[in-house]
């Protein structure tokens, strides 16, 4: 299931890039979290950003991949308090994983030759906005139709068993 959740993050990043810069790998990344041990979540968010800097032109080869590394290193043992089937508690996880992962990007630009300027329209678009966007596209592509399946699996056992 996780790998079929991963090509999905892979065909809405690579079709949303242009549109739109959602990233739609922080709610797989915190699908990953919850599910996979550490060592796992490590190699598949490192994976998750050697596929981002294939697809990116702007940065070196490795930069995305490791920012995910540390960005899962970091919130990997707070998984405890959030739940996948849950609607607030894994729309925060992953609002959680697209933040910090911004906050790393804003503050290791400031070791590169980029110059960024903390304003309000930083914050707002990529400190507050864009994380949200994240975590509810992640549960449109991820968690609902999970959910939705299981509410007509249960319909339909349960027509079932009256039908009986």
């Amino acid at each position: 299931m996780l790998s079929l959740f991963f090509v999905l993050s892979v065909i809405a990043t690579v079709v949303s890039i242009p549109l739109f810069p959602l990233q739609f790998f922080f709610p797989f990344m915190a699908l990953v979290a919850l599910r996979l041990s550490h060592v796992k979540a490590l190699w598949i968010s490192a994976l998750c950003g050697i596929v981002l800097d294939l697809l990116s032109s702007g940065s070196t080869f490795g930069f995305h991949a490791c920012i995910f590394a540390m960005t899962m290193t970091f919130l990997y043992p707070y998984r405890r308090y959030f739940f996948e089937d849950k609607c607030f508690p894994f729309l925060f996880y992953s609002t959680l994983f697209s933040l910090l992962n911004s906050l790393c990007l804003a503050m290791s630009a400031s070791f590169t030759a980029h110059h960024l300027q903390w304003d309000f329209y930083f914050i707002t678009t990529d400190l507050l906005l864009l994380p949200i966007c994240d975590a509810l596209s992640g549960y449109l592509l991820f968690v609902l139709p999970k959910l939705t399946l299981r509410f007509f699996k249960r319909f339909l056992l349960q027509w079932r068993l009256r039908a009986s």
